[in-house]
């Protein structure tokens, strides 16, 4: 080190320097070149370690900054991976939902099948523009992500996995649409079918009451003519079927242009 380095210096100096000189005789060090020579030497290989030094710590800083852009990516992909498990298991639970036949047996059943249908259609609209979309853009950031110097570089390590994992989500939120389609051609004709029921059960009621008006008025305009008595031994009918046996005889009667008599 350099605190072991100039104290050497300095001594190698002090070596060369060193005199005695006196009336009877003089002395200096016999290899003053030795001692520069080897302080040269010390030098040199001093400078070569500082290079050394120099350089190996700039592949350590490269090695230190490439690894934590490799961390930083591979948080990235977990992240994705985050977002893709989401998505899945949100498509695998409506997709249980839409491949559920509803029991429709009224207009209002139908009706609120469709309204929750409804709903889905706009959630999946907004993960797919929100949450998909921002899926595919963390995929393509991470995909773009590049280190690279003169001493190394790195790209993410799974490339395909971003890729199969967004191929994955968007052929989930396919199927998703096709469900729908197929469930809501269903609900459509559920509602179609009870609203025709719907219709064939207003038709029967009025034709019943005018049915039952009918009956009434003509069993009010033969009853001189036809007895309707419960008491009477030769019918033991109830009233009901006394009204449509007044009915049946007064459609005999006009069938023969004649009215039976009492």
């Amino acid at each position: 080190t350099a605190a072991q380095v100039v104290p050497m210096q300095s001594l190698g100096a002090d070596v060369r320097e060193a005199k005695h000189s006196s009336a009877h005789s003089e002395w200096v060090y016999e290899k003053p070149t030795e001692v520069e020579a080897l302080e040269t030497d010390i030098s040199t290989k001093w400078s070569t370690l500082e290079s050394l030094s120099t350089a190996k710590k700039e592949v350590l800083d490269d090695d230190l900054a490439r690894e934590l852009y490799a961390e930083d990516t591979r948080l990235l992909a977990e992240r994705h991976g985050g977002k893709v498990a989401t998505l899945q298991q949100w498509a695998q639970e409506r997709a249980a939902y839409l491949e559920k036949t509803e029991d429709v047996q009224t207009i209002a059943d139908a009706q609120s099948a469709l309204a929750v249908l409804d709903a889905f259609d706009k959630e999946q609209q907004a993960v797919t523009s929100a949450v998909v979309s921002s899926l595919h853009t963390l995929g393509a950031d991470i995909l773009a992500r590049k280190y690279e110097t003169t001493h190394s570089q790195y790209v993410y390590e799974s490339p395909s996995d971003i890729t199969a994992h967004e191929t994955d989500v968007d052929s989930a939120l396919a199927r998703l649409t096709t469900l729908s389609a197929a469930k809501r051609t269903t609900l459509d004709a559920d509602l179609k079918r009870e609203l025709e029921k719907e219709e064939l059960r207003l038709e029967f009621s009025n034709r019943a009451y005018d049915f039952a008006q009918y009956v009434d008025d003509t069993c009010l305009i033969i009853s001189p003519f036809v007895s309707c008595d419960r008491t009477e031994s030769w019918t033991r009918l109830t009233y009901p079927v006394c009204k449509i046996l007044c009915l049946v005889t007064t459609v005999s009667a006009e069938a023969t242009h004649t009215v039976p008599r009492k």
